[in-house]
């Protein structure tokens, strides 16, 4: 055998030498397969957390709109609330001309009998307005209407008052519900 290896020796050491160097070789290729991939991890992680940034400044901006839409909301509310108000007004001073003249008509043809049951009726009528005043109504925290239960201009807030409490605050009847 002792024949064999010193024949062989050489071709024993090239083969030793190949396995030592193919043995070195998968050690580098495998550090460097590591190497790479604790380079994609940190990449990885740099996207993370520019994504997890984006997040967050998409959810700022989502609360802002949010708010914003509130505040167009409440806005757009105080408008309708003061068109109504307008409307109403409009109204009573268009009907206040077709009342001068049915006035006009009837007072021509008045006696004075009819003077002394007006009396009357006023008094009946103040009484019936305090009964009609003490029913509950429903405001607005900004508005200037007073509405029904219901209404859909009660979204923004709805306050319970009287209705005599609401006319001494100077609110007017809400066109839509009519209360």
């Amino acid at each position: 055998m002792k024949k064999f290896f010193e024949k062989n020796i050489r071709v024993i050491l090239a083969i030793l030498t190949v396995f030592v160097t193919a043995s070195l070789y998968g050690n580098y290729d495998q550090s460097q397969q590591i190497k790479d991939q604790k380079s994609q991890i940190e990449e990885l992680k740099e996207d993370l957390e520019k994504k997890d940034s984006e997040s967050k400044d998409l959810e700022k901006d989502y609360q802002d709109a949010v708010s914003k839409k509130n505040e167009y909301l409440s806005d757009y509310n105080d408008l309708q609330d003061d068109y109504e108000e307008l409307e109403d007004k409009y109204d009573k001073l268009k009907n206040p001309v077709k009342e001068e003249k049915t006035v006009k008509k009837s007072s021509s043809s008045a006696t004075s009998s009819v003077s002394s049951e007006e009396a009357k009726v006023s008094d009946d009528s103040s009484d019936s307005n305090t009964v009609s005043n003490s029913y509950s109504v429903h405001i607005t925290r900004t508005g200037s209407k007073y509405h029904a239960a219901g209404c859909q201009y009660l979204r923004s807030s709805d306050i319970v008052v009287t209705k005599s409490e609401a006319v001494q605050r100077g609110l007017t009847p809400c066109s839509r519900c009519n209360p």
